[in-house]
């Protein structure tokens, strides 16, 4: 805790973890009619206690309890996802502060021991890791690190001249949004920054200003909205703030709206939570003219607000979790004792957490327990590798490096694209083509002997290119071309299930919308044929031939803004009977069945964003699903692309570093 982070100091002693109920009187708490009596008493027979209040029924749970002479402090409390431990940021003496976890069997242990503190203390998504502020040299500007809750030394997020403060993750704990400050933080200098959390490049989200300093930003569950706190400079008494508010905006800095803070001359706004559904903030409004605090939750929608505690002498910190509001009062502080408003009651979240928690990369995922392991080192080893494909027999690994990309100082980019192959370990890599004009999006024949690819595509400036239907025979090296496509463009080529033809899209622009129709060609040469117009792109036939999964293009349109997304459908064998892959409630997010069908048919992996669109803004949280068709009960294994089946209980996932699909 720092002085410019609050106005005074949470004093508690030797802290004692229980799960008993609350025995306060309830006739203490308070309504919105109006503030409950308060009786002053002195520090010396004063007590801080932390308590666990269920916006559903009422409840209240005393966590800590301790006398407030101790020499001890903390701040900063903050469950864990899984409700099973508490960290907070403690101070002993005279020292600097540092972060501490307590276990549910009341065992305590720290996790920093910086010289210059640690501070603001906020639980990674999956639990396994912290971030907070800090630094290493007493004195000195305080960075954003992160340490593992399994050991180990904090790794540097940021790097800056500034003083960094008030982490929080975003969902799928790929970035990091914070604050920044340039000197005192009362000047109003101070604006919102996000950084990845792998690469440590960060951006601005909120404008520098003299007169205003955007703080303690918060992302909402579905990765959608920032909550923010501005200051407003020009309202200040003695140089401390003398009005702020709440705010949001977009991941990317886009649509600041202000959304609470029941202000006016000497109305402060504290931190805003989020709820878990999203549909709720919990923050603090303090009266600088009363020396109060109240708490309160918003609907960040209408901005309509209900206060929970009013007239409490110091500020809560109140902090939303999976099972309720953590809030930290003094023992004549008032306790709530009645549910929140249905309004503002805690919905089920949208989508569930993910069978497996995965960082950054590729993985190899079972679908049943969720249990991971990395891809192997030699298929990263190949810049720009994708389009990954196993083999029918589950032995090997198709893949090109068409994503790589290409310096301008190379002219024509031939040969630049080629297809590999490796086994599933990783061994035994090599180059399959060296074609001059390139190769990409590769597929195997059913018996494993052949390779179906596009030559051409790749080296070209776009992904309406045209391209050549090629064929490699992998016994004899040969390649054979079954179709060029000079005028129109080829994607995604695959062998039927008796490999006998050879199914490929073809690109065709008509106005009002491009138009793609699924074609085929035997696989030993001739004409090819039309098989059904204007179906979608990235189609597959089920292993029996009956079902075809496919992606369709849709754009949204809001006032001047659009945005182009794609969904998934599945239909019979000649088209009819479509449906949407994902339901109804998801058509405004892009889906596609990347990963197509388990070796079985039982099974369709596919990929969400979890992040709505919203026209001229638009964000991606992906999400990995497997669909079982006989039930069409859906599953999500991971936050990620699904990129094939290993087999029947396998999946290959690729975990994404920044959020972005």
């Amino acid at each position: 805790m720092r002085a410019w982070n609050r106005t005074a100091v949470l004093i508690l002693g030797l802290m004692m973890f229980t799960s008993a109920a609350c025995t306060r009187d309830p006739s203490a708490a308070t309504s919105a009619e109006g503030p409950p009596e308060v009786t002053p008493v002195t520090e010396s027979d004063s007590e801080r206690t932390l308590y666990l209040w269920d916006p559903q029924t009422g409840n209240v749970e005393t966590l800590f309890s301790a006398p407030a002479q101790q020499a001890a402090q903390l701040d900063d409390a903050e469950r864990s996802p899984d409700g099973t431990r508490i960290v907070f940021e403690r101070q002993v003496a005279y020292g600097p502060s540092q972060i501490y976890v307590l276990d549910a069997d009341g065992t305590e242990r720290p996790l920093t021991d910086l010289a210059g503190g640690a501070y603001d203390p906020t639980w990674s998504p999956n639990g396994k890791a912290i971030a907070f502020a800090g630094s290493q040299a007493e004195g000195s500007d305080l960075d954003i690190y992160t340490v593992e809750l399994a050991g180990g030394a904090a790794r540097r997020i940021t790097g800056t001249w500034k003083d960094d403060g008030h982490p929080d993750w975003s969902p799928d704990g790929t970035r990091i949004v914070f604050d920044s400050r340039t000197g005192d933080p009362r000047s109003g200098a101070g604006a919102i920054w996000v950084t990845s959390v792998r690469t440590g490049e960060r951006h601005r989200l909120t404008p520098r200003n003299d007169r205003y300093a955007a703080t303690v930003p918060a992302w909402s569950p579905d990765g959608r909205w920032i909550a923010y706190r501005v200051y407003h400079r020009y309202m200040t008494l003695n140089a401390w703030p003398w009005t702020a508010w709440l705010y949001l905006m977009r991941p990317d800095g886009s649509g600041k709206r202000k959304i609470g803070g029941l202000g006016g001359h000497g109305g402060v706004m504290h931190a805003p939570s989020w709820s878990p559904d999203g549909r709720s903030i919990v923050s603090e409004r303090s009266d600088w003219s009363e020396g109060t605090f109240q708490v309160l939750l918003f609907d960040p929608r209408t901005r309509a607000a209900h206060v929970i505690v009013k007239r409490i002498r110091y500020d809560a910190e109140p902090s939303w979790g999976a099972d309720g509001i953590l809030l930290t009062l003094w023992s004549d502080d008032p306790v709530p004792s009645e549910p929140a408003p249905r309004r503002f009651q805690v919905e089920a979240p949208s989508h569930p957490r993910p069978l497996a928690d995965l960082g950054a990369g590729i993985y190899v995922v079972n679908v049943r327990t969720g249990e991971a392991s990395r891809f192997p080192e030699a298929f990263r080893s190949i810049e720009g590798a994708g389009n990954f494909e196993v083999s029918p027999d589950g032995s090997m690994i198709l893949f090109d490096n068409a994503s790589r990309t290409t310096p301008h100082t190379e002219p024509a980019e031939r040969g630049h694209h080629h297809l590999y192959v490796a086994n599933v370990d990783g061994s035994d890599l090599r180059q399959l083509t060296d074609d001059p004009v390139g190769a990409s999006q590769g597929s195997w024949s059913p018996d494993g002997t052949k390779v179906v690819y596009l030559g051409g595509w790749a080296r070209l400036c776009c992904w309406r290119s045209p391209a050549d239907l090629m064929v490699l025979d992998l016994a004899t090296g040969t390649t054979t071309r079954l179709a060029t496509g000079r005028a129109e463009a080829f994607y995604q080529p695959f062998f039927s299930a008796d490999g006998d033809t050879i199914m490929f899209t073809r690109y065709h622009f008509k106005h009002p919308r491009d138009q793609y129709d699924l074609w085929s060609i035997p696989a030993g040469g001739g004409h090819p044929t039309r098989v059904l117009e204007d179906l979608g792109y990235g189609a597959s036939y089920s292993p029996d031939g009956t079902v075809i999964q496919y992606q369709r293009i849709e754009t949204l349109v809001e006032g001047h803004c659009y945005s182009d997304y794609s969904v998934g459908w599945v239909s019979d064998a000649e088209g009819n009977h479509r449906r949407l892959l994902v339901p109804e409630a998801e058509e405004g997010r892009g889906s596609s069945a990347a990963a197509g069908w388990s070796p079985n048919g039982n099974r369709i992996a596919y990929r969400v964003n979890l992040v709505p669109l919203d026209g001229c803004a638009y964000h991606t949280m992906w999400g990995a699903y497997v669909l079982r068709m006989e039930t069409g009960a859906r599953t999500l294994i991971a936050f990620g692309e699904p990129i094939d089946w290993v087999d029947d209980r396998t999946l290959l996932i690729k975990a994404h570093q920044d959020g972005e699909g």
